[in-house]
């Protein structure tokens, strides 16, 4: 047979308080627990504490330590304490009754009910409770079942639950947990009347209105004179543009005001007393024009009469139609311009014993020894034109002198109208002159036109001595006067 195998406790030898365990070969030696050992090594009065390699008997301070009921000592080193015992936490269970529950207290403990329970004084039992039973809400508050396990304390509106307790006109104001009673807004309190009284903001400058306010209960309003509408701040009031409407009529132009407008009309208009229209002004109710105003839409021209030019609106200019070619006479007429028209008079004819000086002048011209023609009275035949205006104040018309130096004596001179003045509307002035006489003819006053008047006019030269016509000038007038007044 073999040798034996030795263990490793064999070989090592463990310190006090150490012991070899062979099954741990790595380290085999372990701590013995002197605590554990029988009999022990503490006395009765003592308690054993293990450390490794070693042990200590250590005195237990509670030992004949009462700390009463509910409590139990507590070693602490070398003292100790009094620690309350949780009773709730121990077995068996203290409370034990259905919806029981066990409450700790410091020397002691209670059973009592859970929550939204409560305790039977007949029975003993805890049974379920309304949730609001035992809450006390603050002041203010009631308790409002939410459902059976649930409540919630809520504000009680006093204004609407309570008395009324405000003045007349006071508002009650609901507040968390109570209330306050207050004017409303826009009155204040006369606390000698006891009761609210409306402020007048208007007439306390209070409402900030730019332009109009109106005081109404508790408030006021404020609005904005014609032409103006409301800011935004509902104070301030803002020009009114009314011409981006255009109220004015078609023929005014819109010039936009402060808090208006106005209406201007275009030239030649004039506005209603509405201010918004325009109506044509008839310019001639106020305008002269020497003939005839023709009012037109805005304007107005003035027109004169046929043989007339209007070149200005002030006077009528007479055309010159024998100017112009437009006259059309005969070649045994000439053209005489009148006023507003034209006249075509015959060419004056000469006899064989005048000179034709022109077509307005024949003078006597006899041969030598021509008695007959010489003893001939008329010396010259002229014709004359003038023209006049409508009722024209008296003016000189034509001008005549005959010299009488080379007569025998002095002769006398007579001037007259031989025909055409049978209504006596010219008159003939005379003067004596050293050399002869001078006569002017004119017409006494205004002639209504449109008229023409032929005048013969004579002009005899006489013996003072015999009475003898002696020699004759003759003139042929043609006076024309105008329809109108230029």
């Amino acid at each position: 047979m073999g040798a034996k195998r030795s263990s490793v406790c064999d070989r090592i030898q463990c310190a006090n308080g150490f012991v070899c365990n062979p099954s741990v070969p790595r380290r085999p030696c372990e701590d013995i627990d002197e605590c554990l050992l029988s009999p022990p090594k503490c006395k009765p009065d003592e308690t054993c504490e293990n450390y490794i390699g070693t042990y200590r008997c250590r005195r237990d301070p509670c030992i004949g330590v009462d700390c009463g009921e509910g409590r139990k000592c507590q070693p602490s080193g070398r003292s100790y304490s009094c620690a309350d015992i949780d009773e709730c936490a121990t077995l068996p269970r203290k409370c034990t009754g259905d919806q029981e529950v066990c409450e700790n207290y410091y020397g002691g403990y209670r059973c009592k009910c859970r929550d939204r329970f409560q305790k039977n004084d007949q029975s003993g039992k805890c049974e379920r409770m309304n949730s609001c039973s035992s809450v006390r809400c603050p002041s203010g508050y009631k308790c409002v079942v939410i459902d059976e396990s649930s409540y919630s304390c809520r504000d009680i509106d006093e204004c609407r639950e309570s008395s009324p307790v405000c003045l007349p006109g006071q508002r009650c104001v609901n507040y968390p947990g109570t209330h306050y009673c207050s004017c409303r807004n826009g009155y204040r309190l006369n606390s000698s009347a006891k009761r609210c009284e409306d402020i007048d903001e208007c007439a306390e400058r209070r409402s900030g209105c730019r332009q109009i306010c109106q005081n109404t209960p508790g408030s006021f309003v404020c609005s904005c004179r014609n032409g103006f509408r409301m800011a935004s701040d509902r104070r301030s009031c803002r020009d009114v543009n009314e011409c981006l409407n255009s109220p004015c009529s078609s023929k005014a132009t819109c010039r936009n005001t402060f808090g208006s407008f106005v209406c201007q009309c275009k030239q030649g208009y004039e506005l209603l007393p509405d201010g918004l229209t325009c109506r044509d002004r008839n310019e001639c109710d106020s305008v002269t024009c020497p003939h005839r105003c023709v009012n037109t839409g805005g304007g107005y021209y003035c027109i004169c009469p046929s043989g007339y030019s209007n070149q200005s609106r002030y006077y009528c200019s007479d055309k010159d139609e024998c100017k112009s070619g437009i006259a059309k006479c005969k070649d045994n007429e000439f053209c005489f311009n009148t006023y507003g028209f034209y006249q075509c008079i015959p060419k004056l004819s000469c006899s064989s014993d005048y000179v034709k000086v022109n077509d307005k002048r024949c003078e006597r011209s006899c041969n030598s020894g021509d008695r007959a023609c010489l003893n001939q009275k008329v010396q010259k035949k002229d014709l004359w034109t003038h023209r006049m205006r409508n009722n024209e104040t008296s003016s000189t018309i034509f001008n005549y002198r005959i010299y009488t130096y080379g007569y025998k004596g002095r002769p006398m001179v007579k001037f007259y109208f031989r025909r055409g003045n049978e209504l006596g509307l010219f008159e003939i002035q005379t003067q004596e002159q050293r050399d002869g006489a001078s006569a002017t003819i004119r017409n006494k006053g205004g002639i209504i036109g449109r008229r023409r008047f032929i005048l013969e006019f004579h002009g005899d030269v006489i013996d003072s001595e015999s009475g003898d016509l002696v020699s004759r000038f003759e003139y042929l007038m043609y006076i024309f006067v105008s329809r109108y007044d230029y």
